[in-house]
């Protein structure tokens, strides 16, 4: 039951990250998004248990991340690591796009192996 509700909640973010016509603001902004990731049982800790066991380069770089993610496989991290992603642009991005190039193959390439372990 945990994995069908965590399945549906990244498929709905991934759902609006991937729609061009949901505004990054609705994205960034939206506490509800926080909320559904913290009520799932993901922590916002930014980044730092993922960092700490595949390093600082595969939470923020979409080519480190490459090399490490079909090794991971603790949909937990996964999770907290995007709350803790999301939060960046919520928080302190200031004007970056959580759309950019880099950041949706980051988010896409995490969404992917969370629902790759959730089958």
């Amino acid at each position: 039951m945990v994995n069908k509700k965590i399945s549906e909640y990244i498929s709905k973010f991934a759902d609006m990250l991937n729609d061009s016509n949901v505004p990054d603001i609705q994205i960034v902004d939206d506490p509800a998004i926080g909320d559904g990731f913290r009520d799932l049982g993901f922590d916002m800790d930014c980044g730092h248990a993922f960092e700490e066991k595949y390093g600082h380069d595969a939470f923020r770089n979409p080519d480190a991340l490459e090399k490490v993610i079909d090794s991971i496989d603790d949909i937990q991290l996964l999770g907290s690591a995007i709350f803790s992603q999301w939060r960046y642009y919520n928080h302190w991005a200031m004007g970056e796009s959580i759309r950019d190039e880099e950041s949706m193959r980051w988010f896409n390439m995490i969404i992917k192996r969370m629902q790759e372990l959730m089958n």
